[in-house]
């Protein structure tokens, strides 16, 4: 982490890598597992480093894309701004509240997008139809469409 300034552990559970959605069982399992891997962390980074980002994403319905982040410095900066603005009145499903560590966090729901161009968009436009979707402008100026997939909560300490 010292070199690169962040670190980021996804689950990688095949075959819920990126589509489908795990059994009850397992997303409990592995959202266990990043919590326990969150507090393992943020005791050894509360040795090396006076301020850091560290984070818990979990995505639904894409849960294999569930992950830990971890940050300092300049990606630090990257985290904060990228999960500055105020979440969605969504709260963390019930079947992790109850999970050992989970009351401890803070959690902030925001919507899961892809960014799409016009083309791609129109292509896909019968699945993409009955999610919601808005135009915008990708960072070069690009026209984009934003389709909102699913939701992804982020845990970070309670402050």
């Amino acid at each position: 982490m010292e070199s690169v300034h962040s670190n980021t552990e996804q689950l990688g559970i095949a075959p819920w890598t990126v589509h489908g959605k795990p059994p009850r069982a397992i997303r409990q399992l592995w959202a266990s597992r990043l919590l326990a891997d969150f507090f393992a962390w943020q005791r050894q980074l509360t040795v090396l480093y006076s301020d850091f980002w560290l984070s818990i994403r979990l995505y639904d319905p894409r849960f294999g894309l569930s992950q830990l982040d971890a940050a300092v410095h300049e990606q630090q900066a990257y985290f904060e701004r990228r999960f500055s603005y105020e979440g969605m009145d969504v709260p963390l499903p019930p079947e992790y509240q109850s999970l050992p560590g989970a009351g401890q966090l803070r959690w902030t729901c925001y919507p899961e997008v892809d960014v799409l161009d016009p083309d791609e968009f129109a292509e896909h436009y019968a699945w993409y139809k009955r999610k919601p979707y808005w135009t915008d402008q990708d960072a070069t100026g690009e026209d984009c469409v934003l389709v909102q997939t699913g939701y992804v909560w982020v845990g970070r300490a309670a402050t």
